[in-house]
């Protein structure tokens, strides 16, 4: 009877990634990132601690998740990168973020991809590749959004309520309550606990378009998970 091999795990899974690549400081040597390199921080100038490692994810492929710490000033980001070739047609991924449970799902973006959230017209033209989450990505257009809302309301009042809407809506799926803890001196309600089967208000639609294929929304349970979608095009001439 044949003996069944136990195959060795080259890549480890993302999430153990990204937690050893945030990891500061590590006693265990063998549990350390493939390689550690200094980079100077782009927030206060002085030297920070970039880590990579290789790693794989399933159904899509290999890529290197890149992670920058700077101990000065408390600056962290991270970043992914493809370990392969562009594949040879564009990807759209389509998700339905129906309920809570939904904010958790995994999100890679290259370089190259473009992000719309079709229910507020809002469209992230291709920026730094990223590794995050639906909810991070959420919470990264709130933070966006809010940083030149003080000058639109003197200058442009008319963009600013339009955008101030799409800010309340996304803090509102987040369960943002940054401004609540700022009131001081108010009776506050006792908040709920959340649940990931709570539905979502407003409920939304995420789309990954990808000319380079290179990005990733994760599906739950299969590929025939019903509010994920992903469907691959032909590059354009421009595209190439």
């Amino acid at each position: 009877m044949a003996q069944t091999k136990e195959t060795p795990e080259f890549f480890p899974p993302i999430a153990d990634v990204v937690d050893r690549t945030h990891a500061a400081d590590e006693e265990n040597v063998d549990s350390r990132p493939l390689e550690e390199i200094e980079s100077l921080c782009m927030q206060c100038g002085e030297q920070g601690v970039t880590r990579m490692m290789l790693t794989s994810i399933p159904f899509f492929r290999e890529v290197i998740v890149m992670s920058f710490r700077c101990e000065h000033c408390g600056h962290a980001n991270n970043e992914i990168q493809s370990a392969g070739k562009i594949r040879p047609e564009g990807t759209i991924y389509t998700v339905k973020v129906l309920n809570r449970g939904d904010l958790d799902r995994q999100l890679i973006r290259s370089e190259a991809c473009s992000i719309s959230i079709p229910e507020f017209q809002l469209v992230l033209p291709p920026t730094r590749a990223q590794l995050t989450t639906v909810e991070g990505l959420l919470r990264d257009i709130v933070a966006d959004l809010s940083i030149q809302q003080p000058l639109r309301r003197i200058q442009d009042e008319n963009s600013y309520t339009k955008i101030q809407e799409i800010i309340d809506a996304l803090k509102e799926i987040i369960a943002d309550d940054e401004e609540d803890e700022e009131e001081e001196g108010k009776d506050k309600p006792e908040k709920k606990e959340l649940s990931k089967e709570d539905p979502l208000t407003p409920a939304i639609t995420v789309v990954l378009d990808d000319p380079s294929g290179n990005s990733f929304l994760e599906f739950v349970g299969s590929m025939s998970d019903p509010k994920w979608n992903m469907r691959t095009y032909e590059r354009s001439l421009e595209q190439n």
